[in-house]
């Protein structure tokens, strides 16, 4: 089967193209989505709607156990301190002292100035 495709890397350039009409159908069926799909690649058991009783019931068809929770991500002074060796939590002054988390203000709002009461 030939057909004629735009090549638009070589300016826009119309060229023709020979193809098996198994490969031909192949890629323009990767293109047809069945009724009611938006998007192919969720559909069955990795749909979002029941997701974990399929995979649990996949699992126990193919006698596999279940994956072991991920561990709980490393904070950021942790991650720091492992891939740097830098403290982020060190005074930058006198590397002696500790910070510590004061207030934390919200994305747009400024923080509320303090009132002098002497």
């Amino acid at each position: 089967m030939r057909f004629r495709w735009k090549d638009y890397t070589h300016g826009h350039r119309v060229k023709t193209m020979t193809l098996p009409a198994a490969e031909f159908l192949r890629r323009f069926l990767l293109h047809v989505l069945p009724a009611g799909f938006v998007r192919i690649r969720h559909f069955g058991f990795l749909a979002n709607r029941g997701r974990t009783a399929k995979l649990a019931q996949c699992r126990a068809l193919l006698a596999t156990p279940s994956p072991a929770p991920p561990d709980p991500p490393d904070s950021v002074a942790a991650l720091m301190r492992r891939l740097t060796g830098v403290d982020i939590e060190a005074c930058p002054v006198c590397r002696a002292g500790r910070l510590r988390t004061v207030t934390v203000f919200r994305p747009g709002h400024l923080p509320v100035p303090a009132l002098d009461t002497s």
